[in-house]
């Protein structure tokens, strides 16, 4: 019991050591503001966050966020100071998600200062529902969701870490706010390109929250629904889709067998594993390659094969060509000039879509499509399908 006490006495001096110096420094911080901004009322006080957004560029601001992670990292080896300096910093960061404009604030502070960036990796990564609590304030305020996608665009730490870290909550919330606002997908496509040779693979989180999809004669499952609107965020806006496409192209031969099998035939390799023989087995979702290539057809259709505001085609500007031929690439063998398995059942998906279903967005993308297909791709298509084939218009690939 004596020694008990005795450390419990010792690691409190020793806390005592290193926070005692810490108040004092934001104390001295704050008497400093109070000293640039004139007098102020107890109602006027700013808090150690506010005070932190307001010396963020300074040269103070940089001390203060500097002293507070080696205070942190020096406390997380004590069994009592660890949980101290985590609820600190996760006290701050619940104030901080509060209120928008302190989120926005502090997202803007990490622009300009390395260590308020580890301040907030360290709490994110402490605390995986303050992360889930950022999501969904993500889908409903676009000027956050802005402002962390472009600091995660300019700070690879930031963009690896949220890429590590993404779970069926996450993915969830960000399909959703790609869905929402109007350019968000783009970011988002190049901030995998940016980590196509980490998160791009079989076994990322990314790729698994994509393939992630219960049983194979379940059509309700979130994470389905999450990956139809990933796709048609995507393939809706050509700077998107293209960049998406190169991420892909980029990938070694068997990453991109593996994506081009979820996405166009519902197909997830190693999916299913067998005690009995230790082995595992592939699944292949059919139901769910038709709603994949529903949201892609429906993406397409907006992006390439209908007029913008000044009449123009999509597929028309350069980025559209180059999309177009980036998937030809995987649609239509080279050699036969005959579909592609990926390529057959997106054929497949457009009669039913188009013509049973009767969907007008689908038979107009549909009709476009052919005419960009070479005379020995149709002949390749099974009759049963009694697919239109109108003059086709090889220009659209023509990049100026």
């Amino acid at each position: 019991m004596k020694n008990n006490f005795k450390f419990k006495v010792v690691t409190f001096l020793f806390v005592s050591s290193l926070t005692l110096p810490a108040f004092a420094f934001m104390g001295a911080m704050m008497n400093m503001g109070r000293q640039m901004m004139g007098p102020m009322n107890p109602m006027q006080m700013m808090n150690p966050s506010q005070m932190m957004m307001q010396m963020c560029g300074t040269g103070m601001g940089q001390m203060a966020g500097g002293a507070m992670n080696m205070m942190g990292s020096m406390m997380s080896m004590m069994p009592m100071g660890g949980n101290m300096m985590q609820g600190m910093s996760e006290g701050m960061m619940k104030q901080v998600l509060a209120s928008p404009q302190m989120t926005l604030q502090a997202l803007d502070c990490a622009h300009r200062n390395q260590q308020m960036v580890q301040m907030m990796l360290k709490t994110l990564s402490g605390e995986q529902r303050i992360l889930h609590q950022m999501a969904q304030i993500m889908v409903r305020d676009p000027r956050i969701s802005s402002s962390m996608m472009s600091l995660a665009l300019t700070n690879p730490q930031v963009g690896d870490f949220l890429l590590t870290r993404m779970d069926g909550f996450v993915y969830n919330e960000l399909s959703y706010a790609m869905l929402l606002q109007p350019g968000l997908a783009t970011k988002v496509s190049t901030l995998v390109w940016q980590h196509r040779k980490r998160h791009l693979q079989k076994g990322s989180p990314m790729v698994d929250l994509m393939s992630r999809w219960g049983k194979v004669d379940e059509d309700y499952d979130e994470l389905e629904y999450a990956t139809e609107r990933f796709l048609f965020s995507v393939f809706s806006d050509v700077r998107a889709a293209y960049v998406f496409m190169t991420a892909l192209a980029e990938t070694d031969e068997m990453t991109k067998g593996y994506l081009l099998d979820v996405i166009f035939l519902g197909k997830v390799k190693d999916y299913y594993y067998d005690s009995r023989t230790g082995k595992k087995s592939d699944a292949e979702f059919f139901n769910q390659s038709f709603h994949n290539l529903y949201a892609v057809t429906f993406g397409l259709n907006i992006s390439l094969a209908t007029p913008d505001k000044n009449g123009e085609l999509g597929a028309k500007s350069n980025e559209g060509k180059a999309l177009m031929k980036e998937m030809m690439k995987y649609m239509i063998n080279h050699e036969s000039k005959q579909p592609t398995e990926w390529g057959m059942r997106l054929m497949i998906s457009l009669v039913a879509g188009g013509m049973i279903h009767q969907d007008e967005r689908i038979g107009h993308f549909a009709q476009f499509l052919m005419k960009t297909m070479p005379p020995k791709f149709a002949n390749g298509l099974p009759k049963s399908l009694d697919f239109p084939t109108p003059k086709p218009d090889f220009s659209l690939f023509e990049v100026r």
